[in-house]
């Protein structure tokens, strides 16, 4: 008999130790890579963004972004990631954000995403959007902690105090915002009367159209920000206006910035100004149209800043 219940004794024991491992095994943290407080790890917090709620860690330290916007939300706050996107037509990382890159890994492009490289990383938090990486969200969330903005450039400054939410930096991207603002009271101090005197273009040579960049737009948000006015084809909150060459007139105004992302853009650009339309426009004959690089379509505040300094180039005298 008590040979039988030693022998209970020590079945019981396995058994209780087999459960122990298996619960280790099968926890939150080692499928999501969310944090296990009671083991002296930091607490967490619950943040609610775009597919629902998730709980984050306080400090984050390997952070993978899903898009450009989320690129330039981390590091405008101060974080450098360990993973990030390369996506569209690039074939390298813009130059703008080149420098700051150089030992970043890349996890695939901004609509499909390496989830085997992503894992490879180890994050504890990952950043992107739901208009880009929507689909694979549920996929992402086991890996660890994901938070996704609705959508990019149309609300980028909303986006960044989500970010800033996750990593836990909310002050420092109210004092970043409160930077860029200021920035613009200079701007504005220093055009004085021209201000409501200059209507701004923005335009987008393309293969066979031009793109014309209205107040719902990126750029669009940050020239109003600033105080400048539009011509009135351009005066409207949508995003953006496909025009033919026929219509080149409706890309007037006093000054006209003139967005090429690449070198075939560059190279629309120089078919545009042959054309006898271009060259009747205001702007052309005043000799104040202005190419400018890709950051001008956004989509974060690294971006923004660099429009800023591009306003005060080409509109400040000795700007």
């Amino acid at each position: 008999m008590k040979n039988f219940l030693s022998f209970i004794r020590r079945l019981l024991l396995a058994l209780l130790t087999i459960v122990v491992i298996a619960a280790c095994n099968s926890s939150p943290s080692s499928q999501s890579g969310s944090i296990d407080p009671t083991e002296g790890s930091p607490t967490q917090r619950i943040v609610q963004h775009a597919m629902g709620t998730t709980p984050v860690p306080d400090d984050p330290q390997r952070v993978v972004v899903l898009d450009y916007s989320a690129l330039e939300g981390v590091l405008a706050l101060g974080v450098q990631p360990v993973g990030t996107v390369l996506g569209g037509s690039l074939t390298e990382q813009p130059a703008y954000l080149r420098d700051r890159l150089q030992e970043v890994a890349t996890v695939g492009q901004p609509t499909q995403p390496s989830l085997e490289k992503i894992l490879s990383l180890q994050p504890d938090l990952i950043l992107g959007s739901k208009a880009w990486g929507g689909s694979y969200y549920s996929q992402l969330a086991k890996v660890a902690p994901t938070v996704f903005t609705e959508d990019i450039n149309e609300n980028w400054k909303q986006d960044l105090m989500l970010y800033a939410e996750a990593l836990n930096k909310t002050n420092v991207a109210e004092a970043e915002l409160d930077q860029y603002y200021a920035r613009l009271e200079e701007f504005k101090q220093q055009m004085g009367n021209r201000l409501q005197d200059t209507e701004i273009s923005i335009a987008r040579a393309l293969l066979g159209t031009v793109r014309l960049y209205l107040k719902d737009s990126f750029i669009g948000q940050i020239l109003d920000d600033a105080g400048l006015r539009r011509p009135p084809s351009q005066d409207k909150m949508i995003y953006s206006q496909e025009i033919s060459k026929e219509e080149l007139q409706l890309a007037d105004g006093d000054v006209i910035f003139v967005i090429a992302v690449d070198s075939e853009e560059s190279a629309e650009l120089e078919v545009l100004k042959s054309d006898l339309l271009w060259s009747r426009l205001n702007a052309v004959q005043a000799n104040q149209v202005y190419p400018v690089p890709g950051y001008w379509l956004g989509p974060g505040l690294i971006s923004a800043n660099h429009v800023i300094d591009d306003l005060f180039k080409y509109l400040i005298p000795n700007g």
